[in-house]
């Protein structure tokens, strides 16, 4: 797991990749100190790309005024340094971009009390965007792409997941649309075909939910193997499988021991021996000697809550020295919004107790 790994003239220098955590440490959607520190304590050349999480393409995009935003070039400073500082530190510097759509409104609880409910409402909410709308959110993530790497990141991630607005537009079940914006329209690969020409030498990455929680899983499933072949035929460089919906089963995006460690490494191990590209998997990594020693070499994990609450896990794990890990013991406190916060917090590491507002 902390071989390098050569790609397209990048040096990955490790498989192990912190994940796109949104800690909620940006302030009036600018990226703060704290946010800065997060990164650069969670660097290093065990950790393959460090991944600035849930930026924001635009304002109206942003859940909260704790999300990031990068939209215009008045930004680049703040973010400049976050990459500066990841790669000072020996990790390449990674940044995720998304879009909560309008009309989201993510509630507090883990399960929406009646999935067929709000399977319906999300249907709706899709069919309801104008096609002006999808096609400026499309030219946004364009635009913060290039933005991203002109800040000097080294890959670009499209939040494709948890029921952000690119994971509905990609679900068969949620996507009802007959129009240019429809599942099976060219835009997909009209968007990755922009990505990749703006992009050039910055590797472009694709978050899916292999599945997000919807009752009827088999036309998911079966689609969701069609979108992972897809991205790989238009050249994404690294798909990063997730799970879950926010807003119908959160249960997914932060897997318990209930489901046993590493639940996704099946799945993904498939994937990676059929398409010609990365491919990362998360959930329930919290522990690296869970992860099997014939894992394919184009195989990576993505791992969350052990960094949140070891800044240095993939650095002790790497020289075995498991008895000095400060382990994830669960507390549920990195869940802040589920839990009221403003800002993630964690119940192992105390200096995620503190709270800045100090800007970069």
């Amino acid at each position: 797991m902390f071989e390098p790994t050569v790609w397209r003239g990048k040096t990955i220098p490790s498989r192990v990749l912190l994940a796109p955590i949104n800690t909620g440490f940006a302030r009036d959607y600018r990226p703060s100190r704290r946010l800065l520190d997060f990164h650069r304590l969670r660097s290093g050349p065990t950790i393959g790309v460090s991944i600035l999480g849930n930026v924001a393409i635009s304002r109206d995009a942003a859940p909260s005024p704790g999300t990031a935003v990068l939209s215009q070039k008045g930004d680049l400073r703040r973010f400049s340094l976050i990459s500066r500082a990841i790669k000072l530190r020996g990790s390449l510097a990674g940044i995720q971009i998304a879009s909560s759509p309008i009309g989201l409104s993510p509630p507090v609880r883990w399960r929406a009390p009646n999935v067929a409910a709000e399977v319906s409402r999300l249907q709706h909410l899709i069919e309801g965007f104008g096609q002006d709308y999808i096609r400026q959110s499309l030219s946004d993530f364009v635009n913060t792409a290039l933005l991203s790497a002109e800040a000097g990141f080294d890959i670009v991630q499209i939040h494709a997941a948890h029921g952000y607005l690119m994971s509905l537009l990609l679900n068969p079940v949620i996507n009802r649309r007959t129009d240019e914006y429809s599942l099976c329209g060219t835009w997909l690969r009209e968007f990755v075909d922009e990505l990749r020409t703006q992009l050039r030498d910055t590797l472009l990455s694709f978050r899916v939910s292999v599945a997000s929680g919807l009752p009827d899983e088999g036309p998911e499933r079966d689609s969701n193997t069609g979108l992972v072949a897809r991205l790989a035929r238009y050249g994404v460089d690294l798909i990063d499988l997730s799970a879950g919906f926010y807003t119908v089963d959160r249960h997914l995006v932060y897997p318990s021991l209930r489901v046993g460690p590493i639940p996704l490494y099946s799945v993904a191990q498939a994937y990676a021996t059929q398409v010609n590209s990365l491919v990362a998997f998360a959930g329930n990594i919290l522990d690296l000697r869970d992860i099997p020693n014939d894992i394919p070499k184009n195989l990576f994990c993505t791992v969350g809550r052990a960094f949140i609450a070891d800044p240095q896990f993939s650095e002790k794990s790497a020289r075995g020295r498991f008895d000095e890990i400060r382990w994830c013991q669960r507390t549920g406190h990195c869940h802040y919004f589920t839990r009221g916060r403003a800002g993630l917090e964690c119940g192992v590491n105390d200096s995620l107790a503190r709270r800045s507002k100090e800007h970069l």
